[in-house]
């Protein structure tokens, strides 16, 4: 795989690496399916025969499954895909023990509605780059669906027990515009400092080349080490919130703890009982006090009013001209706001700007740029940017729901094309009379 691949809501870039005398083999693989788009990244031993045996199965039966398992729940089909890879392998290495790699590890991840589901175990890893600071989803503690407890892992690898409960993220990541994804297997990846990965993914280069060079420092070690590296770059997502579930601190759990849990889950569910009883007797109360209950005494109370004339209350005394009261004219339902373009967003470019850059921020295609009036004459001989100069952004031909929340829809790559082959005169010219109109 080898480039950058662009997609819709995101673009990313996959490297792997396996040196002749390295002692494991790494595999990585981007496909489509009815669940979402999927990556699956596959770390194991060598194994005696074919090199990359055991992560060539993977990448068979990976597609293979999510192609035709479809269910709703995307947090479903990345762990069901990990539980029947390891079935697969397991009867496999029963038949044959030298067909399979031992410690073998393997991520999957589905991006599904801009979302992003992932299950994973080995020597695996998930890390999301906000920008700031970089957040690791994955690591040697695991959070368990239990209580918060947070154990060690004690999974030997896919393939070596027939019963098999993958880990899984409790919630989806859910990424914004510009956001990296960084996903590895194999590697030194879990020795590297914070601040060694965020100088290369803060620099402003294509998502290839960043991702070469953070493949060349996860694979980096005097020994040579096999990896595979992803990364991810997302834009034009409808979101503006980003939301992720972070792993929690290693906490070594005693073996009286863990096996005190049942007995923990047995209390919560006592005490749940005893507040879903006190909740219906208070209910119960409530409704009979409110309307069945009644302490006073009934009584009957007679009021008597002065009767009123009939002349007063058939006619209305007329009134001189000069004091009749003005009734105020009924007021006119108020009319739903009718959808507004945005103003134009000033923008400086940066050196070292390309139209690719720019559209990642704002989502308009360089057509409308170039030939928006206010920028006239501020482009080099190709038309493309100059750097320090001042251009006009016309984000009424945005994509980005956040910038043109009325007419975001008008300019996705459905309509202007993936490389913006659709835009021209007439098709603004169109978008025009329709905005017009909406108005």
């Amino acid at each position: 795989m080898n480039g950058t691949i662009k997609l819709k809501n995101f673009e990313f870039s996959a490297i792997v690496g396996n040196p002749d005398d390295s002692q494991k083999v790494c595999q990585a693989n981007a496909f489509d399916t009815p669940n979402g788009f999927v990556f699956v990244l596959a770390v194991s031993q060598r194994t005696y025969g074919e090199l990359q045996q055991t992560c060539e199965i993977i990448n068979q039966r990976a597609p293979y499954y999510l192609e035709n398992e479809i269910v709703d729940d995307p947090i479903e089909a990345v762990a069901n895909t990990m539980v029947y890879i390891n079935g697969f392998l397991f009867e496999k290495k029963r038949k044959d023990p030298n067909s399979v790699g031992n410690q073998v590890g393997m991520l999957c991840v589905v991006i599904k509605d801009q979302k992003v589901y992932y299950s994973w175990t080995g020597d695996a890893s998930v890390s999301l780059y906000t920008g700031k600071k970089i957040i690791h989803l994955t690591g040697k503690g695991f959070p368990t669906k239990d209580f918060g407890l947070t154990i060690e892992s004690t999974h030997e690898g896919l393939g070596v027990n027939r019963h098999f409960e993958p880990f899984v993220s409790s919630s989806p990541i859910v990424p914004i515009d510009g956001d990296f994804l960084l996903l590895t297997v194999g590697g030194v990846f879990s020795d590297l400092r914070d601040n060694q990965l965020l100088d290369l993914l803060a620099d402003r280069m294509p998502t290839h080349t960043k991702a070469q060079k953070l493949h060349k420092l996860i694979s980096a070690s005097p020994q040579a080490n096999s990896a595979a590296t992803t990364l991810i770059n997302f834009y034009n997502l409808e979101q503006s919130k980003r939301t992720y579930a972070p792993v929690k601190p290693l906490v070594a759990a005693s073996a009286d703890k863990v096996a005190d849990v049942a007995s923990v889950k047995s209390r919560l569910w006592k005490w749940r009982y005893l507040l879903i009883i006190v909740g219906v007797l208070l209910a119960s109360y409530i409704i009979y006090d409110l309307f069945l209950f009644n302490p006073a005494t009934p009584t009957t109370e007679t009021i008597t009013t002065p009767a009123i004339p009939a002349e007063e209350v058939t006619q209305e005394p007329e009134v001189p001209p000069a004091a009749a009261t003005v009734q105020p004219e009924p007021q006119q339902p108020a009319q739903a706001a009718t959808p507004a373009l945005p103003e134009d967003v000033s923008y400086t470019v940066v050196p070292g700007d390309t139209w690719n850059r720019i559209y990642q921020r704002f989502s308009v295609c360089s057509w409308f740029i170039r030939n928006h009036p206010p920028n006239r004459g501020r482009f080099d001989g190709d038309e493309n940017p100059i750097a320090n100069s001042v251009l006009m952004i016309p984000v009424k031909f945005s994509a980005s729901r956040r910038l043109n929340p009325n007419f975001y829809r008008e300019f996705s790559l459905d309509r202007v094309g993936n490389a913006c082959q659709n835009a021209n005169e007439e098709f603004v010219r169109q978008f025009m009379s329709r905005a017009s109109a909406a108005n």
